[in-house]
């Protein structure tokens, strides 16, 4: 708090992160952080914690454009005006950003953050898709079947309700280590543990193209992003 309070202008020309943590419970912190431009050319790599000052936090029970507007107006008159904006795709911070910049005589540029963006994308690929429906549709009904049983390490990694495609490389991964453990030849015993994550998971080498797909696509993506974010 203290050093919160402390927050004034600097002389270098820096970029505001920002970002909403979670819901916890009903509210929503707003955090916005401050690292000089020079920062990535001094270290020729990607900013540490050292590199940030968190010059705002608020916590809200309502969040909407016109909130994000304000605080970041409160915010910015004690800090100064960004050069950069950086932010995830959410609509309320687009808003927020949005409608505090039209009252702004000089417009920083906007960035959106490259993880949400790839994600983004991943989803456009892939959510609309008939076999994706059916691929998730098949996992959330296998899990639980598997679930309290001894095939129960088989589940597949739980898909989050939001932001669930930064995160989608382990469930590609998942699905192409499970080609393997269903690709045997012949029928299984009755009673087996193939037979059992047969009856479990049914038609899963029906998907075997798309799952491959799947897979290559996000764990590329995944690679890509750990160079980019080193």
């Amino acid at each position: 708090m203290g050093l919160l309070k402390q927050v004034k202008p600097t002389q270098h020309d820096w970029a505001a992160i920002i970002d909403h943590s979670i819901d916890i419970g009903t509210k929503k912190a707003l955090v916005v952080l401050r690292v000089p431009l020079d920062a990535l050319s001094r270290r020729g790599a990607a900013i540490q914690l050292q590199d940030c000052e968190c010059i705002g936090l608020k916590v809200c029970e309502k969040v909407n454009g016109e909130t994000v507007a304000q605080d970041l107006e409160g915010i910015f008159t004690r800090s100064g005006n960004p050069i950069v904006i950086i932010k995830d795709c959410d609509y309320t911070l687009q808003k927020g950003v949005r409608l505090w910049a039209e009252n702004q005589t000089s417009k920083p540029f906007v960035i959106e953050d490259i993880g949400h963006v790839m994600a983004s994308a991943l989803k456009d690929q892939f959510e609309k898709r008939k076999a994706y429906e059916q691929f998730t549709s098949l996992l959330n009904t296998g899990a639980q079947r598997l679930r309290q049983t001894e095939l129960a390490f088989l589940i597949p990694p739980k898909l989050r309700s939001k932001g669930r495609f930064q995160s989608i490389s382990k469930l590609g991964q998942w699905g192409d280590k499970m080609l393997a453990v269903f690709a045997v030849k012949g029928r299984a015993k009755k009673g087996s543990l193939l037979y059992k994550l047969r009856v479990a998971m049914p038609d899963f080498l029906g998907l075997k193209s798309f799952i491959k797909r799947f897979a290559k696509t996000t764990t590329v993506v995944s690679q890509v992003m750990e160079v980019l974010k080193k």
